[in-house]
Order: structure tokens, then C-alpha cells, then sequence
């Protein structure tokens, strides 16, 4: 039987990806949710999503090398920073 996951809100991808910057690249998260909110360039999307991956790697799978609901969430956030 298949199993649907619930989406994840703007909320909790933001919350998301403020946590993992926070620990994997602090310089980043200042520029991310600066005030006035001037858009990010493709390079630092890029360099975002990488940061997203590598936490991907290290907390977003279970023991079988599927994602556990951590993992889709950082998914979520991958997309997320992809759409413009």
C-alpha cells in the first residue's frame, strides 16, 4: 500500500532551511533573509541547494537509503529554492 506524505508549508521548508544554513553555512543565512529582500542569482541558489544536498546526505535517509520525512522536507526545499 502506498503512503502519502504530507506537504510541507512555506513555513516549514523557511524554518528548514534557516536551521540547516545556520549550521552548514551561517554566512549564507544573513544574505537569504535580508531586508529589503533583494532576489538571489543562480550562482547562490546553486550554492544553497548544495548546502541542501550535502545535509540531504548526512540526516535525510534511513537506514535503507530512502528519505525519511526529514529528507523529504529538505527535498521540499531544494524545489523550493529552485523556482524563482
Amino acid at each position: 500500500m502506498r503512503q502519502f506524505r504530507k506537504a510541507a508549508t512555506n513555513d516549514d521548508v523557511v524554518r528548514l532551511i534557516r536551521e540547516v544554513l545556520a549550521v552548514r553555512a551561517p554566512e549564507k543565512l544573513a544574505r537569504l533573509f535580508m531586508q529589503p529582500h533583494v532576489p538571489l542569482g543562480d550562482d547562490e541558489r546553486d550554492e544553497l541547494r548544495g548546502v541542501l544536498a550535502d545535509e540531504l546526505i548526512a540526516t535525510g535517509l534511513d537506514s535503507d537509503d530512502e528519505h525519511s520525512a526529514r529528507g523529504h522536507l529538505i527535498e521540499d526545499a531544494i524545489d523550493w529554492l529552485g523556482h524563482r
